[in-house]
């Protein structure tokens, strides 16, 4: 039996918008295995993600990444995660980008630098990654990785606000 967990509606949405982008080989494959997840049929779709990722497609790796930090399909593996993060931000996937800071703000697979965490933060957000755009407000506000700046807060909120992230708009209210 094909194991079967609960997944991630962000991974499902992305996917699904994702696989239209792509059309070559990689990402044929990279859409089987989006295909694979959104049917959860874990390990069909990491296998999948991984052939790509091999072929150096950004979408896959990413998405590669995902599962193994969260452990689907496959099992958890933090430090893997990160290594397939770090292929695709890289070479400029502002989604790994965010993961990548993510998991350096967390110390999950690396140890914990909120300044790396930041420096992935901007190269994302910079791409409109919405969720990297809030937690550089969010260590902006807090002075975690850079220095103390409720402006810069204020500016990084309002961008991810605008783009529709709910938390941002909601922290726009109660801190400004």
């Amino acid at each position: 039996m094909r194991e079967k967990k609960k997944g991630s509606s962000w991974f499902k949405k992305k996917s699904s918008q994702e696989r239209s982008e792509r059309t070559d080989s990689k990402g044929d494959l990279c859409g089987k295995g989006a295909q694979y997840y959104k049917d959860g049929v874990y390990d069909l779709a990491v296998e999948c993600f991984l052939g790509s990722a091999e072929q150096g497609n950004v979408v896959a790796q990413c998405n590669l990444g995902f599962c193994c930090y969260y452990g689907i399909g496959i099992g958890k593996d933090p430090e893997k995660a990160v290594g397939w993060f770090r292929k695709s931000a890289e070479l400029g996937y502002a989604r790994s980008q965010f993961f990548l800071g993510y998991c350096y703000e967390n110390g999950c697979g690396v140890i914990r630098s909120y300044e790396k965490a930041v420096e992935w933060y901007l190269k994302s957000a910079a791409q409109g990654e919405v969720k990297a755009q809030y937690l550089l407000g969010d260590c902006y506000y807090s002075g975690k990785g850079v220095s103390q700046n409720y402006e810069k807060a204020k500016e990084w909120y309002r961008k991810s606000s605008e783009l529709g992230y709910e938390k941002a708009s909601k922290k726009l209210k109660e801190c400004f």
